[in-house]
C-alpha cells in the first residue's frame, strides 16, 4: 500500500473537508505554473496508528499515458506529537517540494525508497515516484472485495 510503517493495513482517509481545504490553498499558489504545464494537483491523506501520510500528484491533463510525478512525506506520530503541528509541517512540506518541482523544466529525482529528512524540526520521511495514487486505490479495492 502507501503506508511506510503499517504496509499491510489500509489507512483511513484525512476528512473531505480538510483535503478540499489543503487542496484549495495549494491551487491558489500552484494553480498557474500546473497550468502552463497542463497538469492537475490532487492530495490524498491517511492516517495510521502510528503515522501521518500526506500524498500528492501531479497529472498530465492531456496524456492518460503519462504517469504523474507523486510526492509522498509521512511522519510518525505518538502521543507526545502535537497532531495539528505535524500536519502544518507536513503540508509545508509539500509546498517546499512544489516549489522545487515547478522551479525545474522537468523533474528526474526521483526516489522510490523513504528518505529521511529533517524539516522545521520535524523527522519527515518522503519519497518521489511515478505512482498513479487512483490506480493504486482502484487496484486496491479490486484485490480487496
Amino acid at each position: 500500500m502507501f503506508s511506510r510503517l503499517n504496509d499491510e493495513e489500509i489507512g483511513k482517509f484525512l476528512p473531505t473537508e480538510w483535503k478540499n481545504e489543503v487542496l484549495n490553498l495549494l491551487n491558489s499558489i500552484y494553480s498557474e505554473h500546473a497550468i502552463a504545464r497542463e497538469e492537475e494537483l490532487d492530495i490524498w491523506g491517511l492516517t495510521y496508528p502510528n503515522e501521518l501520510l500526506l500524498m500528492t500528484s501531479l497529472t498530465h491533463k492531456n496524456d492518460n499515458m503519462a504517469a504523474p510525478t507523486t510526492f509522498s512525506v509521512s511522519v510518525e506520530l505518538n502521543d507526545k506529537v502535537d497532531a495539528k503541528k505535524v500536519l502544518g509541517t507536513v503540508v509545508d512540506s509539500l509546498g517546499v517540494f512544489l516549489d522545487m518541482y515547478f522551479s525545474k523544466d522537468k523533474w528526474e529525482d526521483f526516489h522510490n525508497e523513504w528518505v529521511e529528512d529533517d524539516f522545521k524540526g520535524i523527522k519527515i520521511y518522503y519519497r518521489v515516484k511515478r505512482e498513479n495514487i487512483n490506480h493504486t486505490l482502484m487496484a486496491n479495492e479490486l484485490l480487496n472485495s
